[in-house]
């Protein structure tokens, strides 16, 4: 299997020449030499076959010699919508997340968040994006997953209007998401997952009356993060055993 390195799709050009990070990642940790090959990704979807062409002190450049659609890519498009926890927890969930193939992640307010994700730093994002990167980098993804700007829970709701599935995660009187998901036919889709505590009343009838379908995650206490990836591992493997 080749290197595999992301860059942004704006630098990406005939000869790409690295510096800093990833050159040093590709001549002091991977012992690249001329002729091999180095796979790019630009996270819109594509990858890019690059070999390296020129050695020099603190610099490598490589010569893009083709360019394809990435293969590990569901066409359905998943987006979680949640609650942000405390501390690493948050980092884990963007990791898993990624890995799985989630499109968009949408941190959101709600009455009972301990984390208010409308007011987290803007270097704490990029810190999310910089692990969703990383993550599909080691998974073999074409595409990253987008890390949104925090919003209030309706607004949020509003933005994933288009999804054609929209569930929410609730304990109170809900069905099993698996036994939802068994007639229905795979479409985008989005998950909202609350806070500790769960969501208000309120909250959960104001995501009803927006198309979300109330649905179980399990008998037991999930945190957050668990809760986020339980929900979109199980949309994920569904989708894909309907595409089979």
């Amino acid at each position: 299997m080749h290197e595999r390195l992301y860059i942004p799709p704006e630098k990406l050009s005939s000869r790409v020449v690295l510096r800093g990070d990833d050159a040093r990642y590709l001549l002091a940790v991977k012992r690249c030499r001329l002729g091999e090959v180095v796979e790019l990704f630009t996270g819109d979807g594509y990858v890019h076959r690059g070999r390296v062409s020129e050695l020099a002190r603190g610099r490598l450049t490589l010569t893009v010699e083709a360019s394809e659609p990435g293969r590990r890519e569901s066409p359905v498009r998943v987006s979680v919508a949640t609650a942000v926890p405390r501390g690493k927890r948050m980092d884990t969930m963007v990791e898993k997340l990624s890995e799985l193939g989630v499109r968009k992640l949408q941190p959101v307010d709600t009455a009972r968040s301990v984390v208010r994700a409308t007011t987290v730093s803007a270097a704490r994002y990029q810190h999310w994006r910089r692990i969703a990167v990383e993550a599909a980098r080691q998974c073999g993804r074409a595409t990253v997953m987008e890390v949104a700007p925090g919003q209030a829970l309706l607004s949020a709701a509003q933005s994933l209007a288009d999804s054609a599935l929209k569930f929410v995660a609730t304990p109170e009187g809900a069905q099993p998401l698996l036994t939802t998901l068994a007639p229905l036919a795979p479409g985008d889709t989005a998950v909202f997952i609350g806070p500790e505590g769960d969501f208000q009343q309120e909250e959960l009838s104001e995501l009803v009356a927006a198309g979300a379908v109330p649905v179980s995650l399990g008998p037991t206490v999930l945190r957050v993060e668990t809760a986020a990836v339980v929900a979109a591992a199980a949309v994920m493997l569904w989708a894909d055993s309907r595409r089979s």
